[in-house]
């Protein structure tokens, strides 16, 4: 059982690695095509969404079949998986991207990694425990470093524009949403299955007309 569970923690880290990893690069991307073809934020999220959504789906397909889909048969689950969705995947991903566009990559990453603060206050009020001196001093030091991102240390001048500091704010809060929201259905239904289907749900359409690509290079 102990090299069981010495395995799964190794999993983890590594699963964690590859998606931080994955995380950053995605943001580098993203950047690059706001810079380089003016991409809307809401076009690309919904993009990204559905590709990924609909490869997880092939790939849980091959093993569960029908079993898939069949969470929509239970009414709770699909409720939960909706709000899983919307309020926690969408939400996360759009306003990540949209700090990406209203300020670089590398801001919007860090203002996004704060939702390790978010989520250490909520487990601490769930568990009625007190924080540790280590846990207490690792927050401080990344509201100290969010404040002189935002501030370059003159707090009289926002270095930072509004929008990226709030849509950052706003991604980290959709990742500790979707954490919470989906550990339930996950244990159920298996985390490619939704994970996947919580991608899925979005499809890429025109804005006003306009797919908010310019493929040319050209704004």
């Amino acid at each position: 059982m102990k090299k069981t569970n010495t395995g799964n923690i190794r999993r983890g880290f590594l699963f964690a690695s590859i998606g931080s990893v994955g995380w950053g690069i995605s943001g580098v991307c993203s950047r690059y095509l706001f810079t380089k073809y003016d991409l809307r934020a809401d076009w690309l999220t919904a993009v990204r969404m559905l590709l990924s959504g609909l490869v997880l789906l092939l790939l849980v397909f091959r093993k569960e079949k029908i079993r898939t889909f069949t969470i929509w048969k239970n009414r709770k689950d699909a409720g939960q998986l909706l709000a899983f969705a919307l309020f926690g995947l969408l939400m996360c991903q759009y306003m990540f991207l949209g700090a990406i566009k209203y300020s670089n990559s590398a801001t919007a990453t860090v203002l996004q990694s704060l939702n390790v603060i978010f989520m250490a206050v909520i487990v601490a009020i769930q568990s009625r425990t007190c924080m540790g001196i280590q846990q207490t001093l690792a927050i401080l030091l990344a509201l100290v470093g969010t404040f002189l991102i935002a501030t370059k240390g003159n707090p009289t001048r926002m270095q930072l524009s509004a929008a990226g500091l709030v849509l950052g704010l706003l991604a980290a809060a959709g990742v500790v949403i979707y954490t919470l929201l989906s550990r339930p259905i996950i244990s159920v239904w298996g985390n490619l299955s939704v994970t996947g289907l919580g991608h899925a749900h979005r499809w890429p359409r025109p804005v006003s007309g306009h797919t908010g690509v310019d493929l040319t290079g050209q704004s």
